[in-house]
């Protein structure tokens, strides 16, 4: 480092970082503070400090803010500089100097506005480094006095790699696009199907104990109870905790009077067709720990058949369905130091129906443009494929496929069955000219969900940008209307467009 800064709250050092400093200041290193005095180390008063300050006064600059000149005239370098446009949006780099040239990072934080700059390094030649596909390109600009200077624009969320190398390089040049662009019209209506089978969560339940009966409770509610219950007073030993050595697992030791029995209830519609909910399959965590059962039959998982994580089997409960209350039970022989009772969850081709707030399940499945939670994919967390025909006259011509209103983590590009690439923000669109054929094509969209609407947390509206364990913690005491659940409206809201250049 040639520059230090100490911000002006620091009135404290340790020991170890002033010898650090120390040495630097020697070596001839220059500090920056932004306080006149630093009087403690290692929270002693000292003047060790003063007496450096004193020592190396020319190296030991003091400035008042950041519009101290002091500051500017060291820090700023024309060597590399910005200049933004307009100011709209939220323009951060990051630069790192290489033996054979620059590698700077642009990013626009702004959800809405975009960012325009004008680049200005000692540079002879500018290479735009393609994230998506990991191309590169030449980028065109002016050279005055050995600087490269080039303007960069980024979308909301947007970014960009630049490598400003020391030599003169060749490669394929960069293309601004400057199209003007026609909808391609579709020759069938939009097909949709979801990728998996539809989720629905149960997280309250009944449980029973030799001591207690608890109903219509909180999954967490019910697990604290369940481990004070048999002696572990702080709760469940594993969230928002941790284990020195074995003194956990030490204390799993308790004997067929813990035995306990927790039934998870849910509905199916008085309207449905159960030949049609025959394969459906609950997901039970640790099956080591006990028996599972659907309306009294006992059920074993399936081998080599799991969810997610190898410790969610799953179990073919659909041929002992019923319309009405529906109960998937587990039997504990006895208590564990392992035994968290966790949701259940239920697998299969169904949608959740709303009944004047309760839910429960119903034929049918996500087969039209629009929310998911509207089309009864409340809990879904995989992927959603939305397929348009196309007859194209293959020419010069650029194509590419844009979104226009959806809502997902990402969504998957896919021509004639092999992905051209993802969309993840704006611009909302994707070149697919080189996967594009004479004749038919079939282009799909796949929107992908989150585990966010199956894992919860899910009666906290979340105002910050942190998801904890405790999120978890906090939930109405009973099942709650459906209207309290908070969940993410995913899906394709209308379709997506086939646009070819003029």
């Amino acid at each position: 480092y040639d520059i230090i800064i100490i911000p002006e709250t620091m009135e404290n050092i340790d020991e170890s970082t002033y010898k650090l400093i120390e040495e630097f200041m020697r070596s001839g290193g220059k500090v920056i503070s932004f306080r006149d005095k630093i009087l403690r180390i290692d929270g002693i008063e000292s003047e060790k400090f003063t007496n450096l300050q004193e020592l190396y006064s020319d190296q030991w600059i003091f400035v008042n803010d950041f519009n101290d000149p002091n500051w500017m005239s060291h820090l700023v370098s024309d060597q590399f500089t910005i200049i933004e446009d307009n100011i709209n949006g939220e323009l951060f780099h990051q630069r790192r100097i290489l033996e054979d040239g620059q590698l700077v990072l642009f990013v626009n934080s702004d959800e809405k506005k975009s960012a325009d700059a004008k680049i200005s390094a000692i540079g002879k030649s500018v290479i735009k480094m393609n994230f998506a596909d990991g191309s590169t390109s030449l980028i065109t600009g002016t050279n005055e006095n050995g600087k490269q200077i080039f303007n960069i624009h980024l979308e909301p969320i947007g970014s960009a790699l630049y490598f400003i190398s020391s030599e003169k390089l060749d490669a394929e040049l960069y293309k601004e696009p400057n199209h003007t662009w026609e909808v391609v019209k579709t020759i069938n209506k939009t097909e949709v199907n979801p990728d998996e089978e539809n989720i629905f969560v149960i997280n309250y339940l009944d449980l029973s104990t030799s001591k207690s009966k608890m109903t219509d409770t909180y999954f967490m509610t019910a697990l604290t109870a369940l481990f004070q219950e048999n002696g572990i007073e702080f709760g469940n030993p594993w969230q928002h905790k941790i284990q020195y050595k074995t003194n956990y697992l030490d204390l799993n030791k308790f004997d067929e009077k813990s035995a306990f029995q927790v039934n998870y209830n849910f509905n199916i519609s008085k309207d449905s067709d159960l030949t049609l909910l025959s394969e459906i399959k609950a997901v039970v965590e640790r099956p080591e720990l006990w028996t599972v059962s659907i309306n009294g039959n006992l059920v074993e998982n399936e081998k080599d058949e799991y969810w997610i994580d190898k410790d969610f089997p799953k179990y073919r409960i659909g041929k002992f369905l019923q319309k009405g209350k529906n109960t998937v039970t587990i039997n504990a022989q006895k208590m564990s130091i392992f035994a968290e009772i966790m949701p259940v969850y239920i697998l299969g081709n169904f949608i959740v129906e709303k009944n004047n707030g309760v839910m429960e399940l119903a034929n049918g499945d996500i087969s039209k443009l629009g929310s998911w939670k509207e089309n009864g994919y409340d809990f879904y967390s995989n992927k959603v494929s939305y397929t348009q025909k196309y007859s194209i006259e293959k020419n010069e011509s650029d194509l590419k496929v844009k979104l226009n209103s959806w809502n997902g983590t990402v969504a998957e590009i896919y021509v004639n069955d092999v992905k051209a690439g993802i969309i993840s923000c704006v611009p909302q669109e994707l070149d697919v000219t080189e996967f594009i054929e004479e004749g038919e094509n079939i282009i799909t969209v796949k929107i992908v969900g989150s585990l966010k609407n199956t894992f919860g947390e899910f009666y906290r509206k979340d105002k910050s940008w942190i998801y904890g364990p405790h999120g978890w913690n906090n939930a109405p005491e009973h099942q709650p209307d459906y209207s309290e659940y908070i969940l993410n409206d995913y899906g394709l809201f209308e379709p997506f467009e086939l646009l070819q250049s003029n």
